[in-house]
C-alpha cells in the first residue's frame, strides 16, 4: 500500500462496474476500471492505481468522487477518460459523467480527467477528436497531474494527423 493507506482489496484484474456500486474501502488497482451500462460508481475512499491503470467512464455511466481520492501507487497513473459524443443528434445515449465533490482529490495522473474522445471513420483513414463528456468539480482538487483536465470541442473537433482544427 502507498502512503500509509490501509488496503483491503488489491487487484491486478480489470474491473467492470455494470450496476450502481459504492466503494467505501481503500483499494489498490493495477488493471483498468470500466464504468459501463449506465452504472454509477460512488467512491468515498482512497483508490490507488498502478502506472498503466485507467478509469474509463462509458456513455450513460457516471463516476461520483464524494470526498474520495484517486491517486498513484508510484509516481503517476494514467487518469480518468470520460466518454463524449461526436454529435448529440446522432445518438440517444448520454455522454459519460464525472462529479467531484466534498474535497474529493484526483492526483498524480498523467491526465487527471480526459474529456476527449476519438472516432475513427470506416470510409476514410481519419480519426476525429471530440468532446462532450460531462465534468463537474465542486470544492475538490485535481493536483500534481501533468494535465489536470483535457477538453476538446463538442462535435466533430479536429482531425488527428491533419493539424486542422474545426472551429
Amino acid at each position: 500500500a502507498s502512503q500509509g493507506v490501509s488496503v483491503t482489496h488489491p487487484t491486478s484484474n480489470d474491473i467492470h462496474i455494470t450496476t450502481n456500486t459504492p466503494y467505501s474501502s481503500n483499494m489498490e488497482i493495477f488493471g483498468d476500471l470500466y464504468i459501463e451500462n449506465g452504472a454509477t460508481l460512488t467512491v468515498t475512499s482512497t483508490i490507488t492505481f498502478g502506472p498503466e491503470s485507467n478509469i474509463y467512464i462509458e456513455s450513460d455511466s457516471k463516476l461520483v468522487l464524494d470526498g474520495g481520492t484517486l491517486t498513484a501507487c508510484g509516481s503517476k497513473w494514467q487518469g480518468v477518460q470520460v466518454a463524449g459524443h461526436l454529435a448529440i443528434g446522432f445518438s440517444t445515449q448520454l455522454p459519460g459523467q464525472i462529479d467531484l465533490k466534498n474535497s474529493a482529490v484526483i492526483e498524480k495522473a498523467i491526465i487527471g480527467i480526459d474529456g476527449t474522445d476519438l472516432y475513427s471513420t470506416v470510409l476514410y483513414p481519419l480519426t476525429f477528436e471530440f468532446g462532450g463528456g460531462i465534468i463537474t468539480v465542486q470544492n475538490s482538487y485535481i493536483q500534481n497531474c501533468d494535465i489536470g483536465i483535457k477538453l476538446a470541442p463538442f462535435g466533430w473537433g479536429s482531425i488527428i494527423g491533419s493539424g486542422t482544427p474545426d472551429e
